[in-house]
């Protein structure tokens, strides 16, 4: 099984106008993992899902949306996670690959 070999759809915010457009991004060679869970509370459990991507180049950040596989459509649809971090992660003068985390 390859290191990397999920496919995921992105969609870049662009909130510099009135309104936040987006930019849908197909990512290639990712690895998608997600945990599902929950989370408590004193009104009760909460759902709570959270996924870590790992990839080898990256122009996601904070806010930008993600989902597994590939979706063609141009806003990010309400399973979508947000983009919480991004690390690179560093073996040598340059990024090896990066860790985003999303929920």
């Amino acid at each position: 099984m390859p290191l990397y070999p999920h496919t995921a759809t992105a969609w870049i915010k662009d909130d510099t106008e009135r309104t936040a457009t987006w930019e849908r991004v197909l990512i290639t060679g990712c690895r998608f993992t997600q945990t599902r869970g929950a989370t408590p509370s004193t009104q009760g459990d909460a759902s709570a899902r959270t996924s870590t991507i790992l990839m080898q180049s990256c122009t996601l950040k904070r806010g930008d949306r993600i989902i597994m596989g590939v979706c063609v459509e141009e806003q990010p649809p309400v399973g979508s996670l947000t983009i919480s971090t991004v690390h690179p992660v560093y073996l040598d003068e340059t990024p090896h690959h990066f860790e985003v985390e999303a929920s």
